[in-house]
């Protein structure tokens, strides 16, 4: 175990109270008995760890995206468990989301290669996952409630596919909630109609599924009615 788990090998010689590791760390041509008649232990506790979900939500979190792309913790930090709608968690991958979103908006502008656009846009539908998950929202479930508009009539659908919005359009606030009285509520449609008009401008770029694309400018046109 030692050159392969060297941490575990450690563990497991000091359970076992081995004080020179080279009297167990090789392989002889006969098994025997390396620890002498009499020999006392050390105090025994689990080897392995169990992995929590909350772990692997931070661990999920931690390592997205490139390697290039994390940030390096330092030597003292502590890492903070992620938990589910963590607000200081969502705002920083709100930042995020919006610089890699001008990322893919500057790229395409300048018609940079395909390859390249393609990557920031798949980074950028990650980082949008990530956020979903630390508001506390299931991307698959969210996904699913954007399939079940992709049903709508013909006349729908060609009027889905005449539609293009435009970054100005996409920011334009809805008609019906610019009249509103609550101006939080104002506020919410309009972040939200932005975030869905980067999303259909994404899919086209990446020219991703015809029922996907569809689906998208159909919850983008329903948001601009609310």
């Amino acid at each position: 175990i030692q050159p392969f788990m060297p941490d575990l090998s450690a563990k497991l010689q000091g359970q076992l109270g081995v004080t020179d590791p080279d009297t167990v760390n090789f392989i002889p041509e006969k098994m025997p008995i390396l620890l002498p008649s009499g020999h006392k232990i050390g105090e025994p506790s689990p080897l392995i760890a169990e992995i929590k979900q909350d772990k692997i939500n931070e661990l999920k979190v931690r390592y997205a995206g490139k390697q290039s792309s994390r940030p390096s913790p330092g030597p003292t930090s502590t890492p903070t468990t992620a938990v589910k709608a963590d607000p200081t968690l969502a705002a920083a991958l709100e930042k995020e989301v919006t610089a890699q979103g001008n990322i893919v908006r500057d790229l395409k502008a300048a018609k940079s290669d395909k390859d390249q656009i393609s990557a920031a846009v798949a980074k950028l539908l990650d980082l949008k996952k990530q956020l979903a998950i630390a508001q506390g929202v299931d991307p698959a479930a969210d996904s699913k409630k954007g399939g079940k508009k992709s049903g709508n009539s013909n006349k729908q659908t060609s009027q889905n596919k005449e539609a293009s919005p435009s970054p100005q359009a996409a920011a334009a606030p809805p008609p019906a909630a610019a009249g509103s009285s609550d101006p939080a509520a104002v506020a919410a449609l309009e972040q939200q109609v932005a975030d869905q008009g980067n999303v259909v401008r994404e899919l086209k770029a990446a020219k991703g599924d015809k029922d996907e694309i569809t689906a998208a400018v159909a919850k983008l046109l329903d948001l601009k009615k609310q």
